[in-house]
């Protein structure tokens, strides 16, 4: 009991060197031994879990391992992954490592210690590997037959152990999953009447369901759909184009281009980069405007708690967009544009200037966007300031008018295309 107590005091003692003075240099103390090594147990290296063992550990964490004679190992190995070895963390009894990011070709489920003689000495234990991870769906409004790009982590396919993908109570057939690596996969969209919650599923677990792996927004307790442009006798909110909207022209629907119907196609030449207005904007009134022959656009545009909720909507950018951001407003009934020439920052805004990380922006196809409510929340020089008590109408423009955070970027000529304007609740 006396010798398992102290080796446990050498593994804590040895972690908080490693975690608070692990600049102090202990070089020349580390000579290597022959032998073979033995691995008694291997501990986690918080003090506050003392008493645990371990069996398996997530990559990236760190552990302690105890046992006899671990000055003789030479390389180790988690799995066929090589494990970075610091002479200053590994007496005859302990040895502190990291387990290896990277991902194994090969699982033994095993710790491999290669001594100086080449001899290997295994030991069981587990590196374990997340659930997949889905950050977002690029563009989760794909047509039938398009392509669904996942993007996220974890997405890990093997030979005896595939990756599966379900939508709702759909599943994805195998051969129509064309393309897998650790952060993106993609597959064949499935017909047109799928849609739910994407789950993907490895030898490791499934994903966390969450309102960014609602593809095609199929739940109408979750979505509240405000227009896809489409005029009345398609089936739409009978959105027409005219004064304060996109002009006729600009309502398009090219079977080439078009996501689902009707699209916005809006262009400008932006050639201040400072400047506060292009000109370029999409208005959006509900049936409260008397402007507004918008008749099917409910007010307000949602019912959905504002903290717990996000605006989502399609986008396509055809050529390069690298400066003025788009400015987002939802406004009080017969507001209009006053928005737009809002000189003292009064109506609350988001900002979305994908340039600004990127550089010149384009689109690989139509991509979806989500912006937080709570996100709408600046001034027109980007002061936070309280949330709109109104979701009556709503402004999309590339829109300038003092944020000196988007008073950069490039001269640029986009042609940006814009459909199905919705918000999500996020609970």
């Amino acid at each position: 009991m006396k010798n398992r107590f102290n080796q446990i005091m050498l593994c804590l003692l040895a972690a908080v060197g490693f975690a608070v003075t692990s600049c102090e240099d202990y070089t020349g103390k580390y000579e290597m031994t022959g032998g073979k090594p033995t691995i008694y147990y291997v501990r986690p290296t918080d003090a506050a879990k003392a008493d645990s063992l371990l069996t398996g550990a997530y990559m990236g964490s760190t552990v302690c391992l105890v046992g006899d004679n671990l000055t003789s190992i030479q390389e180790l190995f988690f799995n066929d992954v090589k494990a970075t070895l610091n002479i200053n963390f590994i007496t005859k009894n302990t040895l502190i490592v990291s387990v290896p990011q990277t991902l194994p070709d090969a699982i033994s489920n095993k710790i491999w210690m290669v001594t100086e003689e080449k001899d290997t000495v295994g030991y069981d234990f587990v590196t374990q590997i997340p659930n997949p991870i889905i950050s977002r769906i690029y563009c989760d409004n794909v047509p039938e037959g398009g392509t669904v790009t996942l993007i996220g982590d974890y997405l890990l396919d093997y030979p005896n152990a595939h990756i599966s993908v379900t939508i709702g109570n759909y599943t994805v057939p195998y051969e129509n999953i064309t393309h897998v690596e650790k952060t993106t996969m993609s597959f064949i969209a499935p017909p047109a009447d799928v849609s739910g919650y994407v789950t993907v599923t490895s030898t490791y677990g499934s994903n966390t369901r969450s309102y960014r792996t609602l593809f095609r927004d199929g739940d109408p307790e979750k979505v509240q759909f405000i227009t896809g442009f489409e005029p009345t006798e398609n089936g739409g909110t009978g959105y027409v184009g005219g004064w304060g909207r996109p002009s006729a022209q600009e309502l398009q629907n090219d079977p080439a281009l078009a996501i689902s119907g009707t699209y916005v196609r809006k262009e400008i030449s932006i050639t201040g980069t400072t400047s506060y207005t292009t000109g370029w904007n999409v208005n959006i009134w509900s049936s409260a405007d008397t402007n507004n022959p918008n008749s099917g656009i409910p007010n307000p545009m949602f019912s959905f708690d504002p903290e717990v909720a996000a605006l989502k909507f399609d986008i396509n950018v055809l050529t390069p967009w690298s400066a003025i951001p788009f400015s987002i407003f939802f406004t009080p009934p017969g507001d209009a544009e006053n928005c737009l020439w809002d000189g003292a920052g009064g109506h609350p805004r988001a900002f979305y200037a994908p340039w600004q990380a990127a550089g010149p922006y384009v689109t690989d196809g139509w991509e979806t966007v989500t912006i937080p409510l709570t996100d709408f929340k600046y001034s027109n020089s980007g002061a936070a300031i309280a949330l709109t008590s109104s979701y009556s109408n709503l402004c999309i423009a590339l829109h300038n008018f003092g944020a000196e955070a988007y008073a950069g970027g490039s001269e640029c000529s986009p042609v940006i295309l814009l459909d199905n304007i919705r918000v999500i609740s996020m609970e």
